[in-house]
């Protein structure tokens, strides 16, 4: 499953892939990674939703997590 989760991370635009890692694997603070990435509240709360619909529908494709069918709701 590590592998699967990690080859989906990769597929993921950088800034997605920076905010998934950070906020909740790295468990930083939210307002410190938003703004060394320099984006508005906004924007940073629309790459995450973004990012998690694209984590989900890459772990999705794998084939361990095929039978699981993850979802996102924001």
């Amino acid at each position: 499953m590590y592998d699967e989760t990690v080859a989906g991370l990769d597929q993921l635009p950088e800034v997605e892939r920076v905010i998934i890692t950070r906020q909740y694997i790295n468990g930083e603070y939210q307002p410190i990674i938003r703004d060394e990435l320099g984006l508005k509240p906004s924007a940073y709360y629309r790459r995450q939703i973004k990012a998690r619909r694209h984590l989900a529908d890459a772990l999705n494709e794998a084939p361990t997590f095929q039978r699981l069918e993850i979802s996102f709701t924001p």
